[in-house]
C-alpha cells in the first residue's frame, strides 16, 4: 500500500469515527397527550394551556413561575363541597404543616369550613366572629393540640391565605394575609403530631356537609410534614409575587418544595376537584361552578 493509499484509508476511517461520535442520541420524554414520545428539545401545547418542552425526561413548563392567572372555583354556601371518604393517600401523622391558598367570601359573620381534613383533626375556618382565619388540629386521640386565630378576612375582595406552624417551637407559626404578617390569637400549642390519616377530608363543609363555605377559592395547597419559616420573604415568594399576585405552583404543586404535596386543588373548573396532589381524588357533591 503506497503512502497516499494509507493516507485516504486514514482519513476514510478518521471520518466514520468522527460522524459516528458527533451524532447525537436524543433522550425521550413521557407521552405527550397525543400518546407520543416527546424528543429533547420539543415542544408541546397542553390542554391545561401550558406550554412545555421535552428537557430529555420530563415536560418542563414554559410559562413564568410569577404572576400566575389562577383560576378560581365558586362554592354556593347550600349544597356545594367536595369529599372522599377515604384518608389521604402518602399521609403521616406529623407536627409539620404548610398551607396556601386565596379566598374570596361571599358571606359576613358565618362560621365556615373552608378545609375540614383527616376527619376534622386538621380544620382551616373562616370564623363567625370578625371574620377571622381560625385554623385548628388534634392528635389521633381526637384531643386539640392547636387553636390559632389570625386577622379579619374582607368580603367580596381576595384575599391570599399562607400558614406554616411546627410544634416543635412555638417560634415556628405564621398567618400571613396578602404578604402581611398577622397577629396570632393562640388557644392551644402542644408538641404533638397532627391526626393526618383519618378517613374523611372534605373541602367547602364538615363531614356531615354543614357549616358550608360561601365564595370563592383558588389555588388551595397543603403540604403535610413540611414546615417553611413564612418569616423569610424569599419563601412567601414561592406562593405570592411581590406585586401580590399568584405564583404558578406546578401542575401538581411542586415548586415550592420540590415535592408534590398531599392536598392541591387547582387548575381548570371541571377537573379542579382532582387532587393534583398525592392524596387521591375528591368528589364534587353539587357540582361548584367558575368564579
Amino acid at each position: 500500500m503506497n503512502t497516499l493509499t494509507k493516507i485516504f484509508t486514514l482519513f476514510t476511517i478518521f471520518s466514520v469515527v468522527l460522524v459516528m461520535a458527533s451524532s447525537p442520541a436524543y433522550a425521550v420524554c413521557s407521552n405527550n397527550e397525543n400518546g407520543e414520545a416527546g424528543v429533547e428539545g420539543e415542544v408541546e401545547y397542553f390542554s391545561d394551556n401550558v406550554l412545555r418542552y421535552c428537557d430529555d425526561t420530563n415536560w418542563v413548563d414554559m410559562r413564568p413561575a410569577d404572576n400566575d392567572i389562577a383560576n378560581a372555583v365558586a362554592f354556593d354556601g347550600v349544597n356545594d363541597y367536595l369529599s372522599t371518604t377515604s384518608a389521604l393517600t402518602g399521609a403521616t401523622d406529623s407536627k409539620q404543616i404548610t398551607g396556601s391558598f386565596w379566598v374570596n367570601p361571599d358571606v359576613d359573620s358565618n362560621f365556615e369550613n373552608i378545609a375540614h381534613l383527616s376527619n376534622g383533626h386538621f380544620r382551616v375556618l373562616k370564623g363567625s366572629s370578625g371574620n377571622i382565619i381560625r385554623i385548628r388540629a388534634d392528635n389521633a386521640a381526637g384531643t386539640e393540640i392547636m387553636d390559632i386565630r389570625a386577622g379579619s378576612l374582607s368580603i367580596n375582595s381576595w384575599t391570599h391565605v399562607i400558614f406554616s406552624f411546627d410544634l416543635t417551637d412555638t417560634g415556628k407559626r405564621h398567618i400571613y394575609f396578602n404578604d402581611v404578617d398577622q397577629s396570632l390569637t393562640v388557644g392551644t400549642y402542644t408538641n404533638d403530631d397532627i391526626d393526618f390519616t383519618a378517613a374523611g377530608n372534605y373541602v367547602g363543609s364538615n363531614d356531615a356537609g354543614s357549616s358550608v363555605y360561601d365564595g370563592d377559592i383558588a389555588d388551595l395547597w397543603i403540604d403535610f410534614g413540611t414546615y417553611i419559616d413564612l418569616s423569610v420573604e424569599d419563601n412567601r415568594r414561592k406562593f405570592i409575587s411581590n406585586t401580590g399576585q399568584p405564583v404558578y405552583l406546578g401542575e401538581t404543586g411542586l415548586r415550592p418544595t420540590g415535592s408534590v404535596p398531599e392536598f392541591f386543588l387547582s387548575g381548570a373548573t371541571n377537573n379542579w376537584h382532582i387532587n393534583k396532589g398525592t392524596g387521591g381524588g375528591f368528589i364534587d357533591n353539587d357540582g361548584i361552578t367558575t368564579a
